[in-house]
């Protein structure tokens, strides 16, 4: 159960990176959200296909890396893989704003289903940015892609349907606005919508909508206590809506 557990050589131009760390494309936390163990609105407005296994190569805003693929089988058929998933990301960085881009694809390969050996691949394309106003801050992201599921993004995975292949369309997005008051009080509210549908006919999203406000309070260096209120609701691919889950905490941190 590691979180990270890489090493990293720095060569002059750039960096070779080596382990699990996080990945081009799940690096980007704009929103502090607390609720749910830090969720930050991952998968919730955020993309986010976790920490994984990989090779990164850093030169300056630009990274590029060859990643452990996630291949869940489907169709009762076994999986075969040949190159790894592949992402990029670029950061541009200015003094009051910056704009981040990433991409990612993976393609494996299913044999023995009911569709006979089937191709099923995955991408990601996102965008996101923050702009600061003296005291005032905003961030927001959009992405889409296609099977993240299978990506290891979160939501339903590609299905068949008889002999044939049917995808999930993947979209999501989130918008994040603070204030720091000062040094020990900084305020931040935000919303995101995540949906993934399967491309059949008739066929309805599952979708996730959350949104938060909370308050950083810095107690002295090291401890803060993050007091939050917020609101979510998760749907289900072809569900009635369900009843929003209201909710309403603190946490407390130290770092050492």
């Amino acid at each position: 159960s590691k979180r990270l557990l890489y090493g990293a050589y720095n060569f002059g131009a750039g960096e070779l990176l080596f382990g699990q760390a996080y990945t081009p494309t799940s690096n980007y936390f704009y929103s502090n959200q607390v609720f749910a163990g830090d969720n930050n609105m991952l998968q919730g407005g955020q993309f986010w296909a976790s920490r994984q296994p990989m090779v990164q190569l850093t030169m300056g805003n630009l990274k590029l890396a060859a990643i452990k693929q996630n291949t869940p089988a489907i169709g009762a058929g076994t999986v075969e893989t040949l190159l790894p998933k592949l992402e990029a990301s670029y950061n541009f960085k200015a003094d009051q704003f910056f704009v981040d881009v990433f991409t990612g694809y993976q393609d494996y390969e299913v044999k023995g289903t009911a569709a006979g050996d089937i191709d099923i691949g995955s991408y990601v394309l996102g965008i996101g940015g923050g702009v600061n106003f003296g005291p005032i801050y905003f961030k927001a992201g959009v992405h889409m892609g296609e099977n993240y599921g299978n990506y290891g993004g979160g939501g339903q995975l590609a299905a068949i349907q008889g002999t044939e292949l049917r995808d999930v369309d993947n979209f999501g997005y989130l918008a994040v606005i603070g204030f720091k008051a000062s040094d020990m009080l900084t305020v931040e509210g935000g919303y995101g919508y995540e949906e993934n549908e399967l491309d059949v006919a008739g066929s309805e999203a599952a979708e996730v909508e959350n949104m938060y406000l909370n308050a950083t309070i810095n107690i002295t260096k090291g401890f803060f206590i993050v007091p939050e209120i917020g609101l979510q609701n998760t749907k289900a691919a072809g569900a009635a809506e369900e009843p929003e889950t209201f909710y309403l905490g603190a946490k407390w941190q130290i770092n050492f």
